[in-house]
């Protein structure tokens, strides 16, 4: 089959709706397919969705997708989610909570107590990630004081992306960019925190393995099925970052990939390349922050691990004020020294 015959599915499960993109190998957009799913409130602040909801929405907009292809051959799958999300998981893989997304907030009291502590800017250097509600730290420390029946039955606490994985996939694994997302994940050494996981309650067996960025996962023949895809003669490769390949579908359906989107998107199928053997592996590298600085330690240094943080937040993960410095050496941030006086306070962890 020809290249123009062959296309690359884009997948973003986002907060309210999921939507399944099919690229061809040039950039092209050729079909996309979108399913919605409700955000439910339970208790004021509370903002949780159905895991199952969300998994069946996944399979029918990308089977959706791959329909509208017309016998193309897709070469390779794509995924991406929302982030900061939370499931709890039994022995069987059974979800015992719904999934916790990032707009709840009920760990509020939990981050301000590790703020009034003084260690959120411990947390926030080793983990990347600042002390916030959506943190899945946060929301650990809520279950651990709220919920410690349910914690003892907890044999896995996962993503949302992890799960979805787990259901394409059969393998319950996570990789780099979603892992330093957590609050938990120490991102200079690149492993789970233990002093962190024993702050949480957790024990890093709770947790899913943490893969490269650049991990190839075989679809379950059982997900092949479904999804019209053929499992047995492809190794597929799904992952998420934080710059989302199809810039997030709203509930209304109608919002188009940003710029950014396109850009996420467009980095994936320029990476694609085959292994030795005839794998496909997708390459989708994120430009995110490790350690609380936008691409690396120094400036202009490209890492694999995404950053828990959008592009409108500053170095310290606070929001950038008018006047705010940029990267340390950039106009920006000799601009904003000449405006700014040199006492102003550095807002506190």
């Amino acid at each position: 089959m020809g290249p123009e015959r062959r296309v690359i599915l884009a997948v973003d499960v986002g907060s309210t709706a999921v939507r399944a993109a099919a690229f061809a190998l040039d950039g092209t957009a050729r079909h996309t397919a979108t399913r919605e799913y409700p955000l439910r409130e339970p208790v004021p602040g509370w903002q949780v969705q159905d895991p199952e909801a969300l998994v069946a929405a996944t399979l029918a907009a990308t089977s959706a997708c791959v329909a509208r292809t017309a016998g193309a051959e897709v070469v390779a799958l794509a995924l991406s989610s929302a982030r900061y999300g939370l499931i709890g998981l039994d022995a069987a893989l059974t979800p015992l909570t719904p999934l916790l997304t990032r707009r709840d907030t009920r760990s509020s009291e939990a981050a301000r107590e590790l703020r009034s502590s003084g260690q959120s800017r411990e947390l926030h250097r080793l983990t990347g990630t600042p002390v916030h509600p959506m943190s899945p730290l946060c929301k650990l420390l809520w279950f651990a004081r709220h919920e410690p029946r349910l914690c003892a039955a907890t044999r896995w606490w996962v993503g949302l992306k992890d799960y979805v994985l787990h259901r394409l996939t059969g393998m319950l694994v996570t990789e780099l960019s979603s892992a330093s997302g957590t609050g938990l994940f120490d991102v200079h050494r690149r492993l789970w925190s233990p002093a962190v996981l024993d702050l949480a309650g957790v024990s890093e067996r709770q947790l899913p393995p943490v893969l490269p960025t650049t991990a190839v996962l075989r679809l379950s023949a059982a997900a092949g099925q479904v999804l019209g895809l053929p499992s047995a003669r492809r190794s597929w490769w799904a992952r998420g970052t934080a710059r989302r390949s199809l810039g997030g579908a709203r509930s209304t359906g109608r919002r188009r990939a940003d710029a950014r989107g396109d850009r996420g998107t467009a980095d994936g199928r320029r990476g694609a390349a085959r292994r030795p053997g005839g794998d496909l592996l997708l390459r989708c590298a994120d430009r995110g922050r490790v350690g609380g600085r936008r691409g690396g330690e120094q400036r202009g240094q490209r890492r694999a691990v995404g950053g828990p943080y959008p592009r409108t937040r500053g170095r310290a993960g606070l929001r950038r004020r008018p006047g705010d410095a940029g990267p340390a050496g950039s106009r920006r941030a000799d601009r904003a020294r000449q405006r700014r006086p040199r006492h102003a306070a550095v807002p506190a962890g």
